[in-house]
């Protein structure tokens, strides 16, 4: 299982993303950008377009 910190997403994101259930960057993979998001979006109302861009550069550089 692989730190959400190594898709250099920062300890913050990485909190955030534990707390809506993505607790490793394999998960991440798996349930996708745009999931993730929503479920960010759904805690943390504030969350805007611009982390969707974060993590699917994040995905990216990690399946590439």
């Amino acid at each position: 299982m692989t730190a959400i910190t190594m898709l250099n997403l920062g300890k913050t994101m990485e909190k955030k993303l534990h707390s809506v259930g993505i607790h490793s960057a394999e998960k991440l993979i798996e349930v996708g950008s745009k999931e993730a998001v929503w479920r960010l979006k759904s805690q943390y109302p504030s969350t805007c377009v611009v982390i969707l861009y974060h993590l699917e550069a994040a995905i990216d550089m990690d399946t590439s």
